[in-house]
């Protein structure tokens, strides 16, 4: 590769020399304390198959999936898109939506042929109705995947990340899965790999125009510690720890 051909790369394509955009990073700091969101900046196989742990939200229209799958919806304009923020709601219309009012589909729905069902209150009793007693954790299991409202798959081909939140797939394949009830999916990323990404995102873009991105991303992520640091019980060897953490980031910023 000649020189002027580094330079042009240089001027056209300035991310080309990057690992990760710095647009990325900072998605991922914003969004690390929401509950669903799959990490952007790993590559779209951790997002794809990454695992949060489930907390407990109390409420019955909220679901978390236990395993592997998305949750499908239909958009406005009727693509399908898929998702594992579980946190849903009822619709004026009396169907089950998301936060941006798409539509959850109901698990007798045929992607294929464009068959969309919604899930409806009557698909929540009738859930009910079937349940039957557990003895044991896998009969537990089982019930809860046959007697599930929700159409869960897996994208299988051309996958994309769309609006930092949603997959968007041209062949999905369904999938039965655990979900779990009035119970919300941490994001999947740890403490530890969000900090290494900010720490080489900084490395990486050194040039004085990103300064003010940097900054926006170290404010948020001290926000993040700090939502830690007054919600779980930490030693005080590890509030250090984090606390250093942030200082590491603040030099990185402004000692280079």
């Amino acid at each position: 590769m000649n020189k002027f051909f580094c330079y042009l790369l240089i001027f056209i394509f300035p991310s080309f020399l990057f690992a990760t955009s710095l647009d990325d990073v900072e998605q991922d700091v914003q969004c690390y304390l929401n509950y669903g969101n799959r990490p952007i900046s790993l590559g779209l196989d951790k997002y794809i198959n990454s695992q949060g742990q489930l907390q407990n939200f109390g409420i019955s229209t909220v679901a978390a999936i236990n395993g592997e799958g998305f949750f499908c919806l239909e958009k406005d304009d009727k693509s399908i898109v898929l998702t594992r923020n579980g946190f849903f709601f009822w619709g004026e219309d009396g169907f089950l939506i998301n936060h941006d009012g798409y539509h959850v589909l109901y698990k007798d729905s045929i992607l294929s042929e464009k068959d969309y069902k919604y899930i409806s209150l009557d698909n929540f009793i009738t859930k009910s109705k079937k349940s039957k007693m557990a003895t044991s954790l896998a009969d537990k299991s089982k019930n809860d995947i046959e007697s599930s409202p929700y159409l869960l798959v897996v994208p299988i081909k051309e996958p994309k990340i769309i609006d930092n939140e949603y997959i968007l797939s041209t062949v999905n394949k369904v999938v039965s899965s655990e979900i779990i009830y009035g119970a919300r999916e941490f994001n999947s990323m740890e403490f530890s790999e969000l900090y290494d990404l900010c720490l080489k995102s900084f490395d990486e873009y050194k040039d004085e125009k990103y300064m003010d991105q940097k900054k926006r991303i170290l404010a948020k992520f001290e926000v993040v510690v700090s939502h830690i640091l007054n919600n779980y019980p930490v030693t005080t060897d590890l509030k250090g720890q984090f606390e250093n953490k942030v200082k590491k980031l603040r030099d990185k910023i402004y000692d280079n």
